[in-house]
């Protein structure tokens, strides 16, 4: 994951505008989408001031952009205005469930496109048949 994946993917976390977000960078919010779009290059200072905003070490928002493994990410306001702490879990396991969901979509999927092609073979030979009597 690209480090302007990983800080999109940690604003949407925290349910965060583009604009929210710039607001936060004191940048304006065409800046803030060219980091996010991966079109400019951050700067180790810039990079510092995103962690900053995130809570976490610049160390560890470039960690979290080189591994899918497991991370955790501190929570401001939620509901109650109590501080939680919410976990994004993408482990093997979570990733393992995605991947079995995807292959019965396909299967599903599969199959409807078979009932389609019978549909349309049995219409076919209606068509035919039908040409045949006139």
């Amino acid at each position: 994951m690209t480090v302007a994946k990983t800080i999109k993917m940690l604003r949407e976390v925290k349910n965060w505008s583009q604009e929210e977000m710039a607001e936060k960078l004191s940048i304006s919010k065409s800046s803030y989408a060219r980091w996010e779009s991966g079109e400019n290059q951050l700067k180790l200072h810039q990079l510092e001031k995103v962690a900053e905003v995130f809570q976490i070490d610049v160390l560890d928002l470039l960690k979290l952009s080189k591994q899918n493994a497991f991370f955790g990410i501190v929570m401001g306001d939620i509901g109650d205005n109590s501080t939680g702490h919410k976990q994004i879990n993408c482990d093997n396991e979570y990733l393992q469930n995605e991947i079995e969901k995807l292959q019965m979509q396909v299967e599903y999927l599969s199959e409807k496109l078979k009932d389609k092609e019978t549909i349309i073979a049995m219409q076919q030979e209606e068509i035919k048949r039908l040409k045949q009597n006139q």
